[in-house]
C-alpha cells in the first residue's frame, strides 16, 4: 500500500530527500542475498509504496508533497534529487512562500496554516488519488522552529479532518537540549499537544541522540545535520521498506495495530543495529544473538547509540509494546528471548501482544543482518519532562508570550497544551 510523505519545513524537507535516496539506494543495491524473483518482488513493492511510475516517466517520482514558507530548501532538495539522477520530485507538488515563520509556532499555526490549507490539501489529494491503495501519510517535521512545528501541526489536523480514515504517522525531530531556538520548548509543547490529538502515532527522534550515533559509532569528526538526517533516514527505511509477518506483507495499519493499542500511548522511539561506518561496512559482521542483545541493552538504557553504557548496571525501561523489524538471513525465525522479558512490559498487555516481529531475508543498505526496534515505552518521558519544565519556567516568567499573542495565541492555549503534555508524561512515567 502506498505511503504519501509530507515534508514540512527545512528539517522535514531535508529528511524527506535523504529518505527517498536511502530507499532508492537500497532497492538498487547489487548484494541482496536473495533470489532474483524475491528481489524483484521487494523492489516492486518498495517502488509502489514510495514512488509513482508512469509509462512516460524517465525516473520514478516520489510520492511526496513539499511544504515550506521559504523556497530555498525546497528548491535545493529538488535539485539534489535531480543531480542523483535516480528519482525525482514531481513538478507542481510543492508549496512555498517568500517569508518564514520566524521560529514562532503561532505564526506557523494561526497565520501560515489557514493561508496554506486549501493549496496544500489540493496537493495532498492529487498525490493520494495517484495511489492505487493509500496506506497512509508520513509527515516529517521539526519540533523547534515555526514552520515545521506550527504549520506541521496545522497540516496534521487538516489531514485528520479531510482524510478521516487514513493513517497518519508523524516523524518529529526534537532539538538539542542546550538550545537551537530560544522558544523551542514552547514550540515543542504546543506541537506535541496537537499531534497527540490528531496523529495515530508520533515517532520522536532527538538531535542529541542522533549526534551521538554520528560521533561515536560512525566516526564523523565534525557532525553536521546532513549526517544526522542520514542516520534518521536509515532508521526510517529499515522500518518502512517491505517486510512480512505471518506470511503477509506489512503495512502502516499493521504497525499501528502492533504498537498503539491505547490512545493515551502513541509516542514511539527507534533504535537500529548494527551501527557501522561506511569504511567498516565491508569487513563487519554480526550474529542475531549479538544484535538482539545490543538492542535490548540500548532499549533498557534509553539510548539510540550502541555505545557508552555499562553492561553491569541493569535498568528497566517499561514498554507498552515493541516492534522488531529484522532483515537478513534467517530473520523470520529469530529467537527473540532477549526482548520478551515480561518484566519489561506493562501488566495489562497480553504477553502475546508485547513483541511483534517483521522480517525480510534481503540485505538492507548493504548490511548482512540488521534489526530495528520501534518501541512504545517510557523512554520518551525524560525528554518530555525536561521540555515541560523549561517551557513552564519561561511561561511562569511570561517570557516571549507577547510574540505568540500578536498572532492570536493566548495564555489559555499554553495552559491547555501544558496540561496535555503533563498528562502524557504522567502516563509514561507510571507504566
Amino acid at each position: 500500500m502506498a505511503v504519501v510523505t509530507i515534508q514540512i519545513g527545512q528539517c522535514g524537507n531535508q529528511i524527506g530527500r535523504q529518505l527517498f535516496s536511502t530507499i532508492h539506494n537500497d532497492i538498487t543495491a547489487k548484494q541482496t542475498a536473495v533470489s532474483s524473483s524475491q528481489n524483484d518482488d521487494y523492489t516492486s513493492a518498495s517502488l509502489q509504496r514510495f514512488f509513482r511510475r508512469e509509462t512516460d516517466m524517465h525516473m520514478p517520482e516520489a510520492r511526496a508533497v513539499m511544504v515550506d514558507m521559504e523556497h530555498k530548501v525546497v528548491t535545493r532538495m529538488m535539485s539534489e534529487a535531480n543531480k542523483e539522477g535516480m528519482w525525482k520530485y514531481g513538478k507542481g507538488q510543492q508549496y512555498f512562500k517568500n517569508s518564514g515563520s520566524g521560529n514562532n509556532w503561532a505564526h506557523g499555526y494561526l497565520v501560515h496554516g489557514p493561508e496554506a490549507q486549501e493549496s496544500v490539501l489540493e496537493l495532498v489529494r492529487r498525490e493520494a488519488e495517484a495511489c492505487d491503495r493509500l496506506g497512509g501519510f508520513l509527515c516529517l517535521m521539526s519540533l523547534a522552529g515555526g514552520t515545521g512545528s506550527g504549520l506541521g501541526a496545522f497540516i496534521t489536523g487538516c489531514l485528520r479532518e479531510h482524510f478521516a480514515h487514513a493513517h497518519i504517522i508523524n516523524q518529529v525531530v526534537a532539538p538539542y537540549g542546550d538550545g537551537e531556538v530560544i522558544v523551542q520548548d514552547y514550540n515543542t509543547v504546543l506541537t506535541l499537544s496537537r499531534l497527540h490529538r490528531d496523529s495515530d502515532a508520533v515517532i520522536v527522534a532527538e538531535n542529541e541522540e542522533l549526534h551521538k550515533v554520528c560521533a561515536t559509532r560512525l566516526a564523523h569528526k565534525h557532525v553536521a545535520f546532513s549526517h544526522m538526517n542520514s542516520v534518521l533516514a536509515h532508521q526510517l527505511g529499515a522500518l518502512l521498506q517491505p517486510a512480512a509477518t505471518c506470511g503477509r506483507a506489512c503495512t502502516l495499519s499493521d504497525m499501528l495495530e502492533a504498537l498503539v493499542s491505547h490512545p493515551d500511548y502513541k509516542l514511539l522511539s527507534m533504535m537500529h543495529v548494527p551501527q557501522v561506518s561506511n569504511a567498516s561496512l565491508s569487513f563487519s559482521t554480526s550474529t542475531w544473538p549479538s544484535l538482539l542483545t545490543r538492542l535490548q541493552r540500548m532499549h533498557e538504557m534509553h539510548s539510540v547509540a550502541d555505545e557508552g553504557f555499562s553492561w553491569a548496571a541493569p535498568s528497566r525501561n517499561r514498554s507498552v509494546c515493541n516492534l522488531l523489524v529484522a532483515r537478513g538471513k534467517d530473520s523470520s525465525s529469530l529467537d527473540c528471548l532477549p526482548l520478551t522479558d515480561r518484566r519489561s512490559y506493562v501488566s495489562w498487555m497480553p504477553a502475546s501482544c508485547t513483541l511483534s516481529l517483521w522480517s525480510h531475508p534481503r540485505h538492507y543498505a548493504g548490511l548482512e543482518r540488521s534489526a530495528l526496534l520501534l518501541s512504545n515505552s517510557a523512554s520518551v518521558a525524560s525528554l518530555l519532562d525536561r521540555v515541560v519544565d523549561k517551557a513552564w519556567g519561561m511561561f511562569s516568567s511570561r517570557a516571549y508570550l507577547h510574540q505568540y499573542a500578536r498572532f492570536g495565541l493566548g495564555e489559555d492555549d499554553f495552559v491547555n497544551s501544558f496540561a496535555v503534555l503533563e498528562q502524557i508524561v504522567h502516563n509514561y512515567k507510571n507504566l
